[in-house]
């Protein structure tokens, strides 16, 4: 079943998608920018209008609450008004490669050295992605990937696009995750190859372990060569895991389709989703509309017709939608680097991250199936891991430990985590470049928060600066409100969502350390802050003195706000 699948690599590009010979539908399977030909042009044309001309690709785009004067639901409300559910299967800060080798071991030194890598708080697998794709070729060493998340569902799909990468050739493997992970529906030959083919691991367990205790935990390693995935899950769960390649009994592909648009185009949302897409240019603007509608990552002129079948990973909690409605595939990943895969349709956003997603991935697969890699993957709280590092020679090292935003004080916090990952970290006479990273998303604004907060006038001007606005709209914005309907006009609505990407960050951030008394935290846990830092900028989403309008553009383009910071640690001594 497996063997049309690469056609799904190279989708044609002929916008005719509808196109009729001898009474069926036969989409042209032409590569164009938009169409192939002016014949294909104009036989489309009627179903085509209502894109091409629709107002999300005018420079003069108004939300509804302007063209219907009246006063939108997101005032008065409170600052985040989340819709949906809060599973979180897609990142919201762009990948990073957590090795970085150039600017640490460097390609000589590491081509030969085994390295051990853990991804405590993972989330998808988009930062595994980037790391893999980082090992240099000729890479002759044994790579250890160990992957964890608390949230089973996680884990799940994480497992599943894991054990494609390693059972199907790359040309297979590559469009099967890109669409795994992100669209809502799928060809039904790519489930019916996963049921083939990636279900009959998981059923050999179930069966194998069927008497066991419900709670108990039962790890299998498959085998593939000198690759290897041990997943290490409990017995309740790895019988969860065979629904996840099954659709749910009474979910149609229609049904999935309303069941997610519920949530991602809901009528009460409509203001919501004016105020965060105005700003946009109007090729993004247009897409990030376009997939909360249908759901899937295409380029604009590929035809959706092959996708007819539920993707299973989204609907093994009933009949809703697992995400918040604005959970966007493109939040994970750097717009800059989206833009640069762009086809020749310069307005297909979606195109981009398709052609994106499909190289990176590409680059990912080949390199894993170049190398020797094992990936170690657990579904439990963080803070127990250490304990399944033990060995009677000593406790099992890391070259690198990421741990996302599990440090903020509102999740794990920062003690507990170097408590529990800074005795993993390799000591420098091992690899003097281990590196522990934590994100700390929230420190800054909860430091702000409970300072009383500086006069706006600052941040605005900042922000006036960038946007090319005038002293006129800064005066509305601070003596404005809610009954003034210039206040609602949508630029000055934009200027005061871009006023937090402003403001004293260092110094928030250096009243959180310490309040929280982070240099003799780290010295407890056996390790200290580096100096400078080597896999990521401390502050990579901030707009600094040398920012261009270009690029200050570009990061309101994304889903970060600024005041997310990177901290590094290594071993002490």
């Amino acid at each position: 079943m497996a063997a049309g699948i690469p056609s799904f690599l190279n989708p044609a590009l002929c916008a005719n998608t509808e196109r009729v010979i001898d009474g069926r539908i036969s989409p042209c399977q032409n590569s164009a920018t938009n169409y192939c030909s002016q014949e294909c042009q104009r036989a489309h044309w009627k179903l085509h209008k209502p894109t091409c001309k629709s107002p999300d690709l005018k420079e003069s785009f108004q939300p509804e609450w302007i063209i219907k004067n009246y006063i939108p639901a997101f005032i008065g409300g409170p600052p985040l008004n989340p819709f949906g559910n809060t599973e979180y299967f897609w990142g919201n800060v762009p990948a990073l490669d957590l090795l970085n080798v150039k600017d640490n071991e460097g390609d000589k030194d590491i081509i030969n050295r085994d390295l051990s890598l853990l991804f405590a708080a993972s989330g998808d697998i988009r930062n595994v992605v980037k790391s893999i794709v980082g090992i240099p070729e000729g890479y002759q060493g044994q790579c250890t990937v160990v992957i964890n998340d608390i949230n089973f569902s996680i884990v799940a799909r994480n497992a599943i696009m894991l054990l494609t990468t390693l059972h199907f050739q790359p040309e297979v493997a590559v469009p099967m995750i890109v669409h795994l992970w992100y669209s809502v529906l799928l060809p039904a030959s790519m489930l019916q190859a996963l049921q083939d083919s990636i279900l009959p691991y998981i059923d050999d367990v179930c069966t194998k372990i069927k008497d066991k205790a419900g709670d108990s935990l039962q790890a299998k390693t498959f085998s593939f060569g000198d690759r290897s995935l041990r997943l290490v899950l409990t017995k309740v769960e790895w019988d969860k895991l065979r629904h996840f390649f099954k659709v749910p009994n009474g979910i149609t592909s229609a049904k999935a389709q309303t069941i997610r648009r519920e949530v991602t185009m809901a009528s009460s949302r409509v203001d919501y989703v004016d105020r965060a897409l105005y700003g946009l240019p109007p090729g993004l603007r247009k897409c990030k509309r376009m997939f909360r509608n249908d759901g899937i990552v295409l380029p604009y002129g590929s035809s959706r017709r092959s996708f007819d079948t539920p993707n299973p990973t989204f609907f093994q909690q009933g009949l809703s939608w697992p995400m918040n409605d604005d959970a966007d595939p493109m939040d994970g990943w750097f717009y800059k680097e989206i833009i640069k895969h762009l086809p020749a349709a310069k307005n297909d956003m979606l195109g981009g991250l398709f052609f994106f997603l499909r190289n990176l991935l590409l680059g990912f697969c080949n390199r894993v199936q170049s190398c020797k890699v094992a990936f170690r993957l657990f579904a439990i709280d963080g803070r127990k891991l250490p304990s399944y590092f033990k060995t009677e020679q000593g406790p099992i090292l890391f070259d690198r430990i990421e741990v996302s935003n599990i440090c903020d004080r509102g999740y794990v916090g920062p003690a507990t985590v170097l408590q529990s990952f800074g005795p993993l970290l390799k000591p420098k006479s091992q690899n003097p470049k281990a590196t522990l990273l934590m994100l700390f998303i929230n420190a800054v604004r909860e430091v702000e928060r409970c300072k009383k907060r500086a006069s706006n006038e600052e941040q605005l001007r900042q922000a006036m600066e960038y946007m090319d606005m005038g002293k006129l709209v800064a005066n509305e914005v601070l003596e404005g409100g809610a009954a003034n309907m210039n206040m609602l006009k949508p630029e000055i609505v934009r200027i005061a969502s871009t006023i937090g990407m402003f403001g004293d960050f260092d110094g928030f951030f250096t009243k959180f350390l310490s309040e929280v008394s982070m240099p003799t935290l780290a010295r407890a846990s056996g390790v200290r802050i580096k100096k400078s830092q080597t896999i990521i900028n401390p502050w990579p989403f901030r707009v600094t003195d040398t920012t261009t309008k270009e690029e200050f553009q570009q990061m309101c383009n994304d889903s970060t706000t600024g005041h997310e910071r990177y901290m590094e640690f290594e071993k002490a001594g």
